[in-house]
């Protein structure tokens, strides 16, 4: 699975994308899957991450995202960031900025759903923020949803 430090991104000074607009308004769906293996507090965990249409339920697939490039990363259609909700020093600081194409070929999901391998630092609450983009031209959105890993 993906180590830590590679995952780690840049954490301070990056403007983050907006929210998503009413025109582009779409829910993340994130299935967290840890693996048994622990190592000190660190919990293992593949991330499948999908998103869809709130009005029409319809999946969005690959072929619908635009890549973007985000301060300091190179373009990707899917930018999936990590916060650490439980951080006793930060709370909500970013410990992870992930792109399913460093994984596998994203394009071959016929279900919408893409994976990310993470090792998270210990178990308890996290934010996934995806960011994407559907429309050339248009600023990047993002979607959001808090998990549980490894308690």
């Amino acid at each position: 699975l993906g180590g830590l430090g590679l995952a780690l991104g840049p954490i301070f000074g990056l403007p983050r994308p907006r929210p998503a607009d009413a025109a582009e308004s779409l829910r993340l769906y994130v299935d967290a899957q840890t693996s048994t293996s622990r190592t000190n507090q660190e919990v293992s965990a593949r991330l499948l991450v999908s998103l869809r249409d709130e009005e029409t339920d319809r999946v969005i697939v690959w072929s619908d995202l635009k890549p973007y490039a985000q301060p300091g990363v190179s373009k990707h259609a899917l930018h999936v960031h990590i916060y650490d909700n439980d951080d006793p020093e930060l709370p909500g600081i970013e410990v992870g900025h992930l792109h399913p194409e460093e994984f596998a070929d994203p394009s071959k999901a016929q279900d919408g759903r893409y994976f990310v391998d993470f090792d998270f630092p210990h178990g308890g609450l996290y934010t996934v923020e995806v960011g994407y983009l559907l429309k050339e031209g248009k600023a990047p959105a993002t979607a959001s949803q808090t998990i549980r890993v490894g308690t």
